[in-house]
């Protein structure tokens, strides 16, 4: 990571948070009902929480100065990414085969299958931007960012008072997520320059969620998801 977005120390209280969150979010869902899950489930969890394990390592080998760590870890990433990827497609395939994609399915569907493309093309610009710090350590929080949003969806799903209904569950969370997207640019301004990831990040929430609304009207994405 790099220094210009904040002290590592804090990055690494920032990714244990999002850790955090997911868990909770998950927990009725999924930590509540172990027994009761499908393997294809178990191990996409697994993968998610490496890839949230692995933000705090990386972000601890800054702090303690250990760059060759840090750059062997990177190359798990190689494989790990990939996998993250495939098993929320096989997860995405698992929940929706065989429904009837009617307009709340066309509407859920979006979500996931937005978010692991978010998560694809992000890891892949910070891939790109490797050799360049201060842009690599903003797509890979913004990797993080994009697991997070499920956790914290299913916690307004759950437990959020006044939201009565699943749209405006999701309506919510994407609306948080665009605040603390917009608050990270507002941080690089602060530090002196605007910089491009959380700019596409936020771009790419605001996208999601415009069509997330706009989903069921749209003849095209039936199509495509049946």
């Amino acid at each position: 990571m790099h220094r210009s977005i904040g002290n590592s120390g804090r990055l690494i209280y920032l990714f244990a948070g999002m850790s955090g969150l997911v868990i909770i979010g998950f927990f009725p869902s999924y930590f509540a009902k172990l027994l009761d899950t499908s393997l294809t489930f178990h191990v996409h969890g697994l993968l998610m929480f490496v890839w949230m394990g692995a933000l705090i390592g990386q972000a601890t080998f800054v702090r303690i100065r250990r760059m060759d760590l840090h750059r062997r870890a990177g190359k798990l990433s190689f494989a790990l990414a990939p996998l993250v990827f495939l098993s929320g497609v096989i997860v995405i395939r698992e929940i929706y085969g065989g429904t009837e994609m009617e307009s709340e399915a066309l509407q859920r569907l979006t979500i996931p299958a937005f978010a692991i493309t978010q998560f694809a093309l992000t890891y892949a610009l910070a891939l790109a931007y490797r050799r360049r710090p201060e842009l690599h350590a903003r797509y890979m929080i913004s990797t993080g960012l994009v697991l997070t949003f499920a956790g914290t969806l299913r916690m307004f799903l759950n437990w959020a008072p006044g939201i009565s209904s699943e749209a405006g569950a999701v309506h919510t969370n994407y609306f948080l997520f665009e605040i603390v997207t917009a608050g990270l640019i507002l941080n690089d301004l602060r530090l002196g320059r605007l910089q491009a990831p959380f700019v596409l990040t936020l771009i790419l929430f605001a996208t999601n969620h415009v069509f997330f609304a706009t989903a069921s009207d749209l003849a095209w994405w039936k199509s495509l998801a049946n």
